[in-house]
């Protein structure tokens, strides 16, 4: 990874382009309009990212949550698009602000996933 401070970092694992692909990358590009950077993890079979040109983020690769938390920086706020599995959400709040970007429907959201949001998540955005 480049040198210099990221300011935060997301991690999209999806494969297939979708809804949750374009919040990454205007997040990644508002980080960069006010002049920080961003980390973006984001799966090896996943090429979409190489044709959006997103030029004001730094890309790592993993294909497991595990691996992409692995590689984020210390004390980096990170911006997940879906709950982190209770164990390792524990993991990436420990030293970290935790914030979820909430796709809808919201009511797809329950017990294990709920309750990550509810004790480990710092800040929760819900977007349509």
């Amino acid at each position: 990874m480049g040198s210099g401070a990221f300011s935060l970092a997301q991690i999209n694992l999806h494969p297939q382009f979708g809804g949750g692909e374009v919040f990454t990358r205007s997040l990644a590009e508002a980080v960069a309009a006010l002049g920080g950077r961003t980390l973006l993890v984001t799966h090896p079979a996943a090429s979409y990212w190489d044709a959006l040109r997103l030029r004001p983020a730094e890309r790592a690769h993993a294909a497991r949550l595990e691996q992409a938390l692995a590689l984020l920086p210390p004390g980096v706020p990170l911006v997940t698009h879906a709950p982190l599995p209770l164990p390792l959400a524990a993991r990436a709040a420990a030293g970290r602000a935790l914030i979820a970007i909430v796709h809808m429907p919201f009511g797809l959201y329950h017990g294990e996933a709920l309750e990550s949001y509810r004790s480990r998540y710092h800040l929760l955005v819900p977007v349509s």
